[in-house]
């Protein structure tokens, strides 16, 4: 499931930014939303690995304070997903800031787990 998960975040997802009238600084930045939900998401995973819990501030999103591989990555392609349909819909002038946004909240999020002791963990 792991694996299947990380091919539609590596292969589908990004070829979702060549749609629609995206511009090559929306492509570009959808890309870093991409980039960085991966890295949030191998941080995440690596903080979970040794038995810690998610914050009370963020397991909402997953129903569980300590979510499956599956279920981590799940979360992951659909807020991708989601990220994708919103930029679509947004006037062109729009976009540019809500990819900013999105990508300054990853990486407060990204930052918070690596203060807390996660890495960069890649396994199969």
């Amino acid at each position: 499931m792991k694996k299947l998960l990380l091919s539609i975040l590596i292969i589908v997802i990004p070829s979702m930014c060549f749609a629609g009238d995206f511009s090559k600084s929306d492509k570009a930045l959808f890309g870093t939303v991409v980039f960085m939900q991966v890295v949030d998401g191998l941080t995440t995973a690596d903080m979970l690995k040794d038995g810690s819990v998610m914050s009370s501030d963020w397991d909402w999103k997953y129903q569980t304070n300590r979510p499956s591989a599956g279920r981590l990555w799940g979360v992951k392609a659909l807020e991708l997903g989601g990220a994708y349909i919103v930029a679509r819909n947004l006037p062109p002038g729009w976009r540019k800031g809500f990819f900013i946004a999105v990508d300054c909240l990853l990486l407060y999020c990204i930052q918070h787990n690596l203060q807390a002791g996660a890495g960069f963990n890649i396994t199969f």
